[in-house]
């Protein structure tokens, strides 16, 4: 299993871990990379590829 980060070491999050989902994903990627425009340019968004933290 990953690393849960500490802030979501609830009964959830290490479900989540296991299926993947706090992997990283590449911005090459079709879908992310039509996303990535859309921040950037519709919303004038310079920082779109910052992580956010909860």
């Amino acid at each position: 299993m990953t690393d849960v980060p500490p802030a979501l070491a609830g009964a959830v999050a290490p479900m989540m871990a296991e299926k993947g989902l706090y992997q990283k994903h590449s911005l090459d990627h079709p879908l992310l990379k039509v996303f990535a425009m859309y921040l950037e340019k519709a919303l004038v968004n310079e920082h779109f590829k910052q992580e956010v933290r909860i």
